[in-house]
Order: C-alpha cells, then sequence, then structure tokens
C-alpha cells in the first residue's frame, strides 16, 4: 500500500531562491518551512539540494553557485541548516564542480555553518 515515504519531494535552494522564496535570514527560512509545509506538508520533503544562487531573488535564474558565494549567502545557509524541522533531512551540495577540492570546499563551509 502507499505511504507517506512512496513519494517526496527534492527543494533545491538555488531552484526556489531564483522561484522567489527568500531565504537569506532567519525569519525568511521560517516562512519557507511554513509555506511548504503548507503547501505540500513537510512530511514528504525527502531530500534539499543544497546550492547558493548567482541570480537574484525571484530572477528565475538557474545558476548554481558556491557555498556563501551567491546570493542567498552564508546567513541563510547557517538558517536552513539549523532549522529544527530540517536537520534530519538529507543534504546533497549540488554546486559547481571545476576541481577535485570544490565539493571538499563546500562540505567544510557547510560543516563550519552547522550548529553542533
Amino acid at each position: 500500500g502507499f505511504n507517506n515515504r512512496d513519494i517526496g519531494i527534492c527543494f533545491d535552494t538555488c531552484h526556489g531562491y531564483a522561484a522567489g522564496y527568500p531565504m537569506e535570514t532567519v525569519s525568511d527560512v521560517n516562512r519557507l518551512v511554513g509555506t511548504i509545509d503548507a503547501e505540500v506538508g513537510l512530511q514528504y520533503l525527502a531530500l534539499i539540494h543544497l546550492n547558493d544562487s548567482k541570480g537574484s531573488l525571484g530572477s528565475r535564474i538557474d545558476r548554481h553557485q558556491h557555498i556563501g558565494y551567491g546570493k542567498i549567502g552564508l546567513g541563510g545557509f547557517r538558517a536552513l541548516l539549523n532549522h529544527s524541522s530540517l536537520k534530519d533531512i538529507p543534504m546533497i551540495l549540488e554546486t559547481p564542480k571545476k576541481s577535485a577540492r570544490d565539493d571538499l570546499n563546500n562540505l567544510n563551509v557547510i560543516r563550519k555553518l552547522t550548529d553542533k
């Protein structure tokens, strides 16, 4: 039979930002989580793609950027990573990769932003 884990959504931070969902501050992320919960239900949020955005809020420009080097910024990622409703959601880096160090550099930034 069908249950809540048979289907889910992936939220991509750059796509959401480009679509007009601000997430630069704690209150922005609180509103975002509330919107996801109201529209689809947090129980269906199965994965988050982490990437900063080269494009501006609502620009509809899907250009991924390294964490902290785009318009969302370090404060936005700190708020997202430490939000109590998102802490157990798997998150995958989907940042640009020009060298083997890029993933490790972005992962290190994420780790520094995450509350212990």
